[in-house]
């Protein structure tokens, strides 16, 4: 929480939470849990509460600079990167926030690549 002296723990999973990213309504924070095993797609409120899953994710992120979640101005959708199995290439989905449904964007090969469909398709 912004101004407090302690900050405030959202999760407690063992697993890696990775490249949250705020709700445009600052309400949700979106997150990456990866596991070994598995992964999936969090949606938490900002000051703390039960979390939710949206989505399982591939479990593999290859090591990248910056955020790979990017949300839709309205808030409704999480854009994010997956795939099916190891020897796929990463393809960017579109996650509903409602229902948690996928849909299948494109294919990438390159982070530069995915970096440039998020703002085009977003901003």
């Amino acid at each position: 929480m912004i101004g407090a002296e302690q900050p405030l723990r959202l999760t407690t999973n063992p697993a890696a939470d990775t490249d949250p990213t705020w709700s445009p309504d600052g309400h949700h924070i979106a997150f990456l849990r990866q596991s070994a095993e598995n992964g999936g797609l969090f949606l938490i409120p900002s000051l703390g509460g039960a979390e939710r899953k949206l989505a399982d994710i591939f479990p593999y992120r290859p090591v990248v600079i910056g955020n790979t979640l990017t949300y839709s101005p309205d808030g409704k959708l999480l854009a994010a990167p997956d795939k099916n199995s190891q020897g796929q290439p990463f393809s960017i989905y579109s996650i509903s926030i409602e229902t948690g449904e996928k849909t299948k964007l494109t294919c990438l090969k390159t982070r530069r690549q995915y970096v440039q469909l998020m703002e085009d398709i977003y901003y």
